[in-house]
Protein backbone atom coordinates (compact mmCIF):
# COMPACT_ATOMS: atom_id res chain seq x y z
CA UNK A 1 0.00 0.00 0.00
CA UNK A 2 1.63 3.28 -0.76
CA UNK A 3 1.50 6.33 1.39
CA UNK A 4 3.66 9.05 2.72
CA UNK A 5 6.01 6.84 4.32
CA UNK A 6 6.40 4.25 0.92
CA UNK A 7 6.97 7.38 -1.28
CA UNK A 8 9.85 8.74 1.09
CA UNK A 9 11.15 5.39 0.89
CA UNK A 10 11.33 4.45 -2.45
CA UNK A 11 12.54 7.93 -2.98
CA UNK A 12 15.77 7.13 -0.62
CA UNK A 13 15.98 3.93 -2.44
CA UNK A 14 16.19 5.31 -5.32
CA UNK A 15 18.27 7.82 -5.19
CA UNK A 16 20.65 5.45 -3.30
CA UNK A 17 20.11 7.04 -0.01
CA UNK A 18 22.87 6.53 2.61
CA UNK A 19 21.91 3.72 4.62
CA UNK A 20 21.69 6.03 7.94
CA UNK A 21 19.21 8.02 6.23
CA UNK A 22 16.82 4.90 5.00
CA UNK A 23 17.44 3.68 8.58
CA UNK A 24 16.31 7.07 10.14
CA UNK A 25 12.83 7.37 7.64
CA UNK A 26 12.27 3.33 8.12
CA UNK A 27 12.34 3.92 12.19
CA UNK A 28 10.92 7.07 12.35
CA UNK A 29 7.50 5.35 11.48
CA UNK A 30 6.00 2.78 13.25
CA UNK A 31 2.81 0.54 12.78
CA UNK A 32 1.26 1.85 15.78
CA UNK A 33 1.05 4.71 13.98
CA UNK A 34 -1.08 3.48 11.52
CA UNK A 35 -3.04 1.02 13.43
CA UNK A 36 -3.36 2.43 17.07
CA UNK A 37 -3.25 6.13 16.41
CA UNK A 38 -4.85 5.79 12.86
CA UNK A 39 -2.31 7.60 11.15
CA UNK A 40 -2.36 5.34 8.03
CA UNK A 41 -0.52 8.59 6.03
CA UNK A 42 3.04 8.12 8.03
CA UNK A 43 2.59 4.93 9.55
CA UNK A 44 3.72 1.75 7.87
CA UNK A 45 0.77 -0.55 6.73
CA UNK A 46 0.50 -3.35 7.10
CA UNK A 47 -1.20 -5.62 4.54
CA UNK A 48 -2.28 -9.18 3.03
CA UNK A 49 -0.22 -10.94 5.85
CA UNK A 50 -2.97 -13.16 6.68
CA UNK A 51 -3.82 -14.03 3.29
CA UNK A 52 -2.44 -17.52 3.15
CA UNK A 53 -4.86 -18.14 6.19
CA UNK A 54 -8.08 -18.05 3.37
CA UNK A 55 -8.75 -21.04 2.28
CA UNK A 56 -11.69 -19.85 0.01
CA UNK A 57 -13.56 -16.79 -1.21
CA UNK A 58 -17.11 -16.71 0.22
CA UNK A 59 -19.65 -13.84 -1.06
CA UNK A 60 -20.15 -11.32 1.86
CA UNK A 61 -24.14 -12.47 1.51
CA UNK A 62 -23.21 -15.91 2.49
CA UNK A 63 -21.50 -14.49 5.28
CA UNK A 64 -24.12 -13.10 6.90
CA UNK A 65 -26.55 -15.73 6.36
CA UNK A 66 -24.08 -18.12 8.31
CA UNK A 67 -23.76 -15.76 11.25
CA UNK A 68 -27.37 -14.84 11.41
CA UNK A 69 -27.97 -18.66 11.16
CA UNK A 70 -24.91 -19.42 14.08
CA UNK A 71 -26.79 -16.51 16.34
CA UNK A 72 -29.78 -18.24 15.87
CA UNK A 73 -28.35 -21.72 17.09
CA UNK A 74 -26.74 -20.45 19.75
CA UNK A 75 -29.64 -18.34 21.14
CA UNK A 76 -31.33 -21.22 21.59
CA UNK A 77 -29.01 -22.83 23.62
CA UNK A 78 -29.39 -19.96 25.73
CA UNK A 79 -31.30 -20.34 29.11
CA UNK A 80 -34.78 -19.17 29.37
CA UNK A 81 -34.77 -16.22 31.89
CA UNK A 82 -38.49 -15.66 33.46
CA UNK A 83 -39.56 -12.25 34.59
CA UNK A 84 -41.44 -11.45 37.61
CA UNK A 85 -44.86 -9.55 36.45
Amino acid sequence: MRNAFTERMAALEASNGELEARRAEFTASSLIMAAHEGDVTNGKVEAGQSVGLVGTVIPAAEIVRRWVEEYAAAVTELPRVRTRR
